[in-house]
Protein backbone atom coordinates (compact mmCIF):
# COMPACT_ATOMS: atom_id res chain seq x y z
CA UNK A 1 0.00 0.00 0.00
CA UNK A 2 2.61 2.37 0.63
CA UNK A 3 6.42 2.65 -0.07
CA UNK A 4 9.23 3.82 2.45
CA UNK A 5 10.32 7.29 2.58
CA UNK A 6 14.34 7.62 2.03
CA UNK A 7 15.11 8.88 5.40
CA UNK A 8 18.84 9.59 4.49
CA UNK A 9 17.73 12.13 1.64
CA UNK A 10 15.50 15.34 2.78
CA UNK A 11 11.82 14.98 2.09
CA UNK A 12 10.63 17.54 -0.21
CA UNK A 13 6.86 16.71 0.80
CA UNK A 14 7.72 18.34 4.46
CA UNK A 15 9.50 22.00 5.67
CA UNK A 16 11.11 21.66 8.95
CA UNK A 17 11.41 24.69 10.92
CA UNK A 18 14.76 26.51 12.32
CA UNK A 19 12.73 25.77 15.48
CA UNK A 20 12.34 22.26 15.08
CA UNK A 21 15.69 21.18 13.99
CA UNK A 22 17.43 22.70 17.57
CA UNK A 23 15.47 20.13 19.32
CA UNK A 24 17.35 17.07 20.99
CA UNK A 25 14.76 14.67 19.43
CA UNK A 26 15.00 16.47 15.51
CA UNK A 27 14.26 14.33 13.63
CA UNK A 28 12.39 11.81 15.08
CA UNK A 29 11.38 10.07 12.01
CA UNK A 30 13.09 11.88 9.34
CA UNK A 31 14.87 14.72 7.97
CA UNK A 32 12.45 17.71 7.06
CA UNK A 33 9.62 16.54 8.97
CA UNK A 34 7.02 19.01 10.18
CA UNK A 35 6.76 18.59 14.10
CA UNK A 36 3.53 20.53 14.39
CA UNK A 37 2.32 17.36 16.05
CA UNK A 38 5.14 16.76 18.37
CA UNK A 39 2.53 14.62 20.29
CA UNK A 40 0.40 12.42 17.93
CA UNK A 41 -3.10 13.80 18.91
CA UNK A 42 -4.08 9.85 17.99
CA UNK A 43 -1.74 8.50 20.27
CA UNK A 44 -1.54 5.26 20.63
CA UNK A 45 -3.71 5.04 17.33
CA UNK A 46 -3.54 1.01 17.58
CA UNK A 47 -2.79 0.73 13.70
CA UNK A 48 -0.53 -1.59 13.12
CA UNK A 49 0.20 -0.21 9.78
CA UNK A 50 1.80 2.84 11.73
CA UNK A 51 3.18 1.61 14.71
CA UNK A 52 3.34 -1.62 17.05
CA UNK A 53 3.94 -2.59 20.96
CA UNK A 54 7.30 -2.51 22.00
CA UNK A 55 8.77 -3.14 25.76
CA UNK A 56 9.83 0.20 27.16
CA UNK A 57 12.99 1.09 29.27
CA UNK A 58 10.67 0.47 32.27
CA UNK A 59 9.59 -2.96 31.29
CA UNK A 60 6.04 -1.67 30.52
CA UNK A 61 4.19 -2.24 27.30
CA UNK A 62 3.96 0.87 25.27
CA UNK A 63 3.37 1.70 21.42
CA UNK A 64 5.69 3.10 19.40
CA UNK A 65 5.29 5.55 16.17
CA UNK A 66 8.82 5.52 15.53
CA UNK A 67 7.75 4.53 11.41
CA UNK A 68 5.16 6.68 10.98
CA UNK A 69 5.57 9.81 9.29
CA UNK A 70 1.68 10.73 8.99
CA UNK A 71 1.11 13.76 10.59
CA UNK A 72 4.84 14.99 9.67
CA UNK A 73 4.16 15.40 6.41
CA UNK A 74 3.36 18.95 5.66
CA UNK A 75 0.24 18.39 2.92
CA UNK A 76 -0.90 16.32 6.01
CA UNK A 77 -0.14 18.52 8.66
CA UNK A 78 -1.97 21.49 7.27
CA UNK A 79 -4.60 18.99 6.27
CA UNK A 80 -5.44 17.83 10.01
CA UNK A 81 -4.99 21.36 11.20
CA UNK A 82 -8.01 22.71 9.38
CA UNK A 83 -9.59 19.19 10.12
CA UNK A 84 -9.60 18.23 13.48
CA UNK A 85 -12.58 15.26 13.01
CA UNK A 86 -9.81 13.55 9.72
CA UNK A 87 -9.80 10.15 10.73
CA UNK A 88 -6.12 8.04 10.22
CA UNK A 89 -7.87 6.72 7.50
CA UNK A 90 -8.77 9.92 5.60
CA UNK A 91 -5.12 11.42 6.65
CA UNK A 92 -3.46 8.35 4.80
CA UNK A 93 -5.51 9.17 1.58
CA UNK A 94 -4.83 12.32 1.57
CA UNK A 95 -0.73 11.23 1.76
CA UNK A 96 -1.77 8.71 -0.92
CA UNK A 97 -3.44 11.15 -3.63
CA UNK A 98 -0.22 13.66 -3.49
CA UNK A 99 2.19 10.42 -3.79
CA UNK A 100 3.96 10.69 -0.42
CA UNK A 101 4.69 7.40 1.64
CA UNK A 102 3.25 7.88 5.40
CA UNK A 103 5.41 5.07 6.73
CA UNK A 104 9.23 4.44 7.08
CA UNK A 105 11.49 1.82 7.99
CA UNK A 106 13.50 3.46 11.07
CA UNK A 107 12.75 0.68 13.56
CA UNK A 108 14.12 -1.92 10.81
CA UNK A 109 10.72 -4.04 11.48
CA UNK A 110 8.95 -6.02 9.04
CA UNK A 111 5.81 -4.36 7.36
CA UNK A 112 2.14 -5.28 8.75
CA UNK A 113 -0.20 -6.29 5.30
CA UNK A 114 -3.61 -4.75 5.73
CA UNK A 115 -5.71 -7.29 5.26
CA UNK A 116 -3.60 -10.28 5.18
CA UNK A 117 -3.65 -10.14 8.96
CA UNK A 118 0.16 -10.67 9.11
CA UNK A 119 4.14 -9.72 8.56
CA UNK A 120 6.08 -9.64 5.69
Amino acid sequence: MSQDIDTKDSNPSSSSSKEDEVCEYYPCHFEGQTCTYCYCPFYPCMDYELGFWVIGWEGNVVWSCIDCHLLHLEVVDKYYSSHKDATLSELKQIAIDNGLSYTGNKSGRKKWTEGKGALI
